[in-house]
């Protein structure tokens, strides 16, 4: 179905993909179960360099956060898994990995809209108050040491029918009414990552830390959410080092992945 297209996309690829250093080799597949399992089997294999790049026209499989799923039209989104081998943090510094991703996509859609995308914690790009897309990254650790980190990003590009996720959903085309290219915009996703990544090393993460709170969803915003089985609210106040957020209360809550689930 899609070979005459992929043909194309690998002749012309190589003109830009070569610029990069995220995304070269850039590998499509017409179909997987989920791009991070193929990554990983690819690792598991040794088949797999620093900065590859896996992406699929259609998933059968698609797994977001927390086991989620994650759901696409074939053909219509970027759903894309970056395989990463060197300079990578130590296991306490993990956080930068996210912080860099998320910032490469808020910088594809802020370039293509007129604004209004956000970051919500701990994985989700946001265009005003709906889903854009989401973050999934899984590391391969040995010891105490990260070996390779999976990148899995999916974006919504022009996919514009959502059935079964409910309305707070939306795609690049819904904002901006343009249909666009997916493997192109994976590319130019590719170059922004390049520059996220070299900047979360050293004395450089602190002002990306920065930026990524600048650009959090519902800063300093009241917010309801659960934990422990309770419902409770607090302040949206920023995002730690560490990747804890901060949630302003009658004292300061600092919460991790999976410890709270948003009432929004």
């Amino acid at each position: 179905m899609f070979n005459d297209y992929i043909v194309k996309i690998k002749d012309n690829f190589n003109a830009f993909g070569t610029q990069y250093m995220i995304g070269k080799p850039f590998n499509i597949l017409p179909v997987i179960d989920n791009t991070n399992n193929h990554a990983m089997r690819q690792i598991r294999e040794g088949l797999v360099s620093h900065g590859e790049a896996y992406f699929a026209f259609e998933q059968t499989a698609g797994k977001g956060q927390t086991g989620r799923s994650w759901t696409s039209e074939t053909g219509q989104n970027i759903m894309i898994s970056i395989v990463l081998s060197k300079n990578l943090p130590e296991i306490s510094n993990q956080f930068r990995l996210s912080t860099a991703t998320a910032l490469a996509c808020h910088d594809l859609f802020n370039t293509e809209t007129a604004g209004d995308t956000t970051i919500k914690w701990p994985n989700d790009i946001y265009w005003c108050d709906r889903k854009a897309g989401g973050i999934l990254i899984e590391n391969v650790i040995s010891g105490r040491v990260i070996t390779h980190s999976v990148l899995g990003i999916g974006l919504n590009i022009n996919q514009t029918q959502f059935p079964d996720v409910g309305k707070k959903v939306v795609s690049l085309k819904q904002i901006t009414g343009k249909t666009y290219d997916p493997i192109d915009l994976a590319g130019k996703l590719c170059s922004f990552l390049t520059q996220r990544l070299e900047n979360s090393i050293d004395s450089r993460f602190a002002a990306q830390l920065e930026e990524f709170n600048t650009h959090l969803f519902r800063r300093h915003e009241n917010v309801r959410f659960r934990r422990n089985e309770k419902d409770e609210e607090g302040v949206i106040s920023h995002v730690t080092e560490k990747g804890k957020l901060c949630i302003r209360q009658e004292q300061s809550l600092y919460v991790s992945l999976g410890e709270i689930t948003w009432l929004l």
